[in-house]
């Protein structure tokens, strides 16, 4: 699904690359998302926001959530494993 952008001003669809809005005038320095307020380059929301994966839906205009890979308590134990296998690792270099 393609990201749709509106101006902050008027509410106003614009194409994704224009630096100003052809409704009311505004110049555009950064995509806001409406939902978690994340700005940043048009670029970076192609795929939705980097930061909560917020995406408009054409027909609903709903946000769609990105499920993750694996579920997040799997990412803390596979880290806090790799802390542990380092830690172990700097142990021995020190002993030698």
């Amino acid at each position: 699904m393609k990201a749709r952008y509106f101006c902050d001003f008027c509410g106003e669809e614009v194409p994704a690359n224009t630096i100003r809005c052809p409704k009311c005038g505004k110049i555009f320095t950064a995509v806001k998302c409406p939902e978690c307020g994340y700005m940043g380059r048009a670029e970076d929301f192609n795929s939705g926001c980097p930061s909560c994966s917020y995406l408009m839906d054409k027909d609903k205009f709903k946000p769609v959530k990105k499920s993750p890979f694996f579920k997040p308590w799997i990412y803390r134990v596979a880290l806090f494993a790799l802390a542990a296998v380092l830690l172990f690792l700097l142990f021995l270099f020190i002993k030698m």
